[in-house]
């Protein structure tokens, strides 16, 4: 059913309500899977006529992909655009439904992005569930306040069958469960707060204490606030949570911040409903009774007053006595009872008029539907409280606005005075021309173009049906069987106007789904799209002066300009065209396909920040490799997974150095959609998918004392790897390689293990690694915060954990320190040992020299013209183990040796230095691989952490990699072993079966013999 059925009017007032910030209110709907957001959207929506009440949770208005029809969930956020009146005031809805499935909690994070508010949706019989927790803290963090909706109240009556008294201990210990979160939310963000002001205070003090080293972890730990006694310096340790003030935080029905509701049933209601209704019928005032009418109260029969205290006296609470009592009666006599007299009188007593084809039909429950959705009205209940406890556009707070604008620990303080003057026109949301434009966009999606609704036709007077008539009689009698319209001859006839449709365009484009924050977006309006990496604070272009209409303007880095095509606003499964969108309003724009990758901000002023990205809690842990079934479809393979990377927040496309296709999605159910929206959509080509891709490190362990069956392990059971070369030591020694060549460079390297809390440390640190690589010695200039402070903290972890683990072996190893891998922020290291070669400390550019870090220059100059060579060999080495080419995890490579050739001639030298220097890359990459293999080597499994409520849903983390005990060359060889094991080993190791499979799939060579056993008879093919 269409939503054009009411014609240009209702498009032209929904366009004239989002004028007036003050009742426009943005809102999405949070939940846990199957707690029926969906459903509760199917009667929203139905209360504005775009829907029959009757497919109210049948339709699925929201969800108008063909799998999420049959499957019954939601995978997408999507967003429709609601009246409501109350009273005399007219408001714009603005509803967005978001998924409940963990798989899709990204397109969670975009819709909190876009909205003011939110209804957290909570199945009173599951209760809170692990993706409820989720979404409440996802709305804490992006600053947006909820409501809570108690869903599927029926289910108390119809399935649990319980007593009205029991409903209420059970809805009264969810509203518990829901409180505890919230509350753990806001006590966290509270001692945050204390910490930075304490924080604030230590750097304001004017006799600060003396500097220690235990000073540089300050930001990481919470510190006590100092205020001075009688010059005494005294720490409060009061966390301050007893002076803020939670009044507005938790979720309680007498705020009016809770709606108890049936959405499959179609009624809900707040208790300011019953409210007004015994307020007259028990002669109560209306305030005592709102706050008395949730919670442990009584009436008490003799003195006509209401007391407290009902559990302990035995007494029912006015909430079972005046609210759930009813609706347990009115769902008994229609359901169970079936009693037409009594049902007859509860309809009278109520006022209600159920028409005979409801109340006479075989199934009770659409009975049951028309009498409740008439007494207790969902929509009603529920936007009515949106518009009274959510707040407006304009009711956005400093502390969300420095969240959206500020990136990591910054504050809006610290940008120029032109983005500072900005905070007020966010705040105040105002729509005029002078306005600047400010819009975020929180993801990109394929809008199929034939849902579009551009060619808008409008009804014809009386007068002019009537020369239409009179044209096609005209027309008839002249013996043209044409209608009028296609007439040359009578063209001033055809009365019906119609919008030309413009030229032919692709069935599918992009369009960006998102919010204006500031000014009135237009179409053909041209503006800036601010990277991710954009800072006005270091552009030295003149931040107001430029604006996106110039021409011949420098543009600083990490900005360009984007002319706005087409503007939408979304209504569901239909897109209506529109001219603008004013601010405070959620709107679709096209014409963005090629500027904006997942996410951006649009601006017509430089001043602006780039908003700061999505925050996701759910990661692509789920890989698999792709190939065209026919290889001339690969380029439409790489293009579609182009536009799939674009288009959703979670997937990640990345190809392999071996030419692998990888797809990384958030778990099965979206993988299965990310494939289907390839074969159909994006590449539109048959595809070969592989088994999901368990990843795995490689690494070496200290050397085994006993073997398989706990015997000792002596020299002549020692056993070496089968890829080992004949140059490596079998007792843990080094190994030594050389270019080739007369005079060769000679590298000699020893590989052993990392402790396990250094490889923590490393794990948990790698964005600090890379910018301390980029660094290359030199100080930090960058102008994000606590970047240096964090940097010396790592330095002292580091060093500490390697004087923990064996103060001895390690002694100093933190100073020398050459290089970080993979990708130079790894769990590996590569150390150097070398006594003639004395090179930068990688922290020179940190820590200061009096703090024990090595500074000094290369004491030979031959050698540190090859010393990024040597790198580049570690990062290649690092990058793909021997086992089976996957990256290395928690090895340390100890270069002892680098003897450089003997010659004097130095225009030899400079001749020789391109050959050599790329010669060194493969050998130290060789040689790193055969220290390794010297070492007993093992496979690194991934493991996942998940929380597991019931068999409905696993809510899954990547959680570390574990080294797998089993050695992956091992065969039996002493004589326990034989015996136990046998000498065919029937029990193969685990460790060999993933390194072989890893090996097979990159098509690496494999130690496997077609005939396993020879003595064993053949099976030979029979002729029949």
């Amino acid at each position: 059913m269409s939503f054009l059925q009411g014609g240009e009017e209702k498009i032209k007032e929904l366009t004239s309500l989002q004028t007036n910030q003050d009742n426009v209110r943005n809102i999405c709907i949070l939940a846990h899977v199957d707690h029926g957001k969906t459903t509760l959207s199917d009667s929203l929506i139905a209360s504005n006529g775009i829907i029959s009440r009757r497919q109210a949770g049948k339709l699925r208005y929201m969800d108008n992909r063909e799998d999420e029809q049959l499957r019954g969930i939601t995978m997408k956020s999507s967003a429709i655009a609601l009246k409501f009146v109350e009273g005399s005031e007219k408001y714009l809805i603005n509803l967005i439904d978001s998924p409940g499935h963990v798989d899709f909690s990204s397109e969670v994070s975009t819709a909190v992005r876009l909205c003011d508010g939110a209804l957290v949706v909570v199945d009173v019989v599951e209760g809170v569930c692990p993706q409820t927790k989720v979404v409440l803290e996802q709305a804490w963090q992006e600053g947006i306040k909820p409501c809570l909706v108690l869903n599927k109240m029926d289910r108390l009556i119809t399935h649990l069958k319980i007593t009205p008294l029991e409903a209420y201990g059970r809805i009264e210990h969810i509203l518990q469960q829901v409180n505890a979160v919230t509350a753990s939310l806001w006590t966290t963000e509270i001692m945050q707060q204390n910490q930075e002001k304490g924080e604030d205070g230590d750097k304001t003090s004017e006799n600060p204490p003396a500097s220690t080293e235990d000073d540089e972890v300050r930001h990481f730990l919470v510190r006590p606030h100092p205020f001075t006694i009688e010059q005494e310096v005294v720490y409060n340790w009061d966390s301050g949570i007893g002076e803020a003030d939670d009044s507005n935080v938790y979720f309680s029905p007498e705020q009016g911040n809770v709606v108890f509701a049936s959405a499959i049933d179609g009624w809900g209601f707040g208790i300011e409903h019953f409210v007004q209704l015994y307020t007259k019928k028990l002669g109560f005032k209306e305030d005592v009774l709102r706050k008395t009418l949730w919670g442990d109260f009584y009436i008490n029969s003799k003195t006509k007053r209401i007391c407290k205290g009902a559990r302990d006296k035995g007494k029912k609470p006015l909430f079972v006595q005046f609210v759930l009592e009813n609706i347990w009666t009115v769902y008994d006599a229609v359901l169970v009872k079936k009693n037409k007299p009594l049902i007859d009188k509860i309809t009278s007593s109520l006022g209600l008029k159920i028409s005979a084809r409801d109340s006479t039909h075989s199934d009770p429950f659409i009975h049951l539907t028309a009498i409740c959705s008439q007494w207790l009205p969902l929509a009603a209940a529920v936007l009515g409280m949106v518009v009274r406890v959510l707040p407006s556009p304009r009711g956005l707070s400093r502390d969300r606005l420095e969240k959206l604008m500020c990136a990591g620990n910054r504050k809006i303080d610290s940008y120029p005075i032109e983005t500072q003057e900005l905070v007020d026109s966010f705040i105040s949301c105002s729509p005029e021309p002078h306005t600047p434009v400010i819009v975020f966009i929180s993801k990109m999606f394929l809008a199929d173009l034939s849902l579009v609704r551009e060619t808008q036709t409008r009804k014809l007077t009386l007068e002019e049906l009537k020369k239409k008539r009179e044209a096609l009689i005209r027309n008839l009698r002249s013996g043209n069987t044409k209608p009028a319209e296609a007439n040359e001859d009578n063209n001033e006839d055809n009365i019906e106007e119609t919008v030309k449709p413009e030229p032919e365009v692709p069935p599918h484009q992009f369009l960006a789904f998102s919010r204006v924050f500031s000014g009135t977006l237009r179409k053909g309006q041209k503006l800036f799209v601010l990277q991710p990496r954009y800072d006005p604070t270091l552009t030295s272009t003149p931040l107001l002066q430029t604006t996106p209409t110039q021409e011949d303007v420098i543009l600083p880095p990490h900005v360009t300009t984007v002319t706005i095509t087409k503007l939408y606003l979304m209504m569901g499964r239909d897109l209506l065209e529109v001219e603008s969108v004013a601010s405070g309003n959620v709107a679709g724009i096209g014409g963005l396909g090629d500027s904006i990758v997942k996410s951006g901000t649009l601006s017509s002023s430089l001043a602006c920040t780039s908003f700061r990205e999505l925050q996701s809690v759910a990661f692509p842990i789920v890989h698999v490799a792709l190939e065209a079934v026919h290889f001339s479809d690969l380029p439409s393979l790489d293009k579609g997974l182009e536009l799939l990377d674009q288009s959703d927040p979670c997937v990640r496309c990345t190809y392999q150095e071996t030419g692998e296709r990888i797809l990384s999605t958030a778990g099965e159910v979206h993988l299965q959609r990310c494939l289907d929206d390839l074969r159909n959509v994006y590449a539109g080509v048959e595809l070969k998918v592989s088994p999901p891709i368990v990843p795995f490190r490689e690494t070496v362990i200290a050397r085994p004392t006993v073997d398989m069956v706990n015997e000792i392990i002596s020299s002549e059971n020692e056993l070496i790897g089968q890829y080992t070369e004949s140059h490596a030591s079998k007792n843990n020694g080094p190994v030594t390689c050389s270019t080739p060549g007369n005079n060769p460079h000679l590298i000699k390297i020893l590989a052993t293990p990392l402790p396990e809390t250094l490889i923590d440390v490393l794990d948990k640190s790698s964005r600090l690694l890379k910018i301390l690589t980029s660094m290359g010695g030199a100080s930090y200039h960058g102008n994000e915060e606590g970047v240096v402070e964090g940097l010396q903290t790592l330095y002292e972890d580091l060093k500490n954990c390697l004087e923990t683990a064996d103060k001895k072996k390690w002694n100093g190893a933190i100073d020398r320190i050459w290089s970080f891998g993979p990708r130079n922020s790894g769990t590996n290291i590569l150390l150097n040992k070398i006594s003639s070669y004395e090179r930068p400390s990688i922290w020179r550019g940190v820590v200061n020299q009096d703090k024990g870090v090595v500074g000094q220059e290369a004491t030979d100059p031959v050698l540190r013209n090859y010393d990024n060579s040597i790198i580049s060999g570690f990062q290649l080495a690092s990058l793909s183990g021997p086992l089976c080419e996957e990256p290395l995890h928690g090895v340390c490579f100890e270069v002892l040796e680098w003897t450089e050739p003997t010659s004097e001639d130095e225009s030899e030298q400079d001749t020789l230095r391109g050959p050599v220097s790329g010669q060194l890359i493969s050998v130290v990459k060789e040689c790193c691989r055969q220290a390794m293999l010297a070492q007993p080597t093992r496979l690194v499994a991934p493991m996942y952490s998940c929380i597991i409520q019931a068999a409905t849903g696993v809510l899954g983390f990547f959680s570390h990699w574990e080294v797998l005990p089993s050695d992956p060359f091992w065969v039996p060889s002493t004589e326990m072993e034989l015996e136990h094991y046998g000498e065919k080993a029937d029990t193969e190791s685990q460790a060999r079966i993933y390194m072989n499979s890893v090996r097979k799939r990159k098509g690496l060579a494999v130690d496997e013999k077609i005939v396993e056993h020879a003595e064993k008879q053949r099976t030979l093919k029979r002729n029949k």
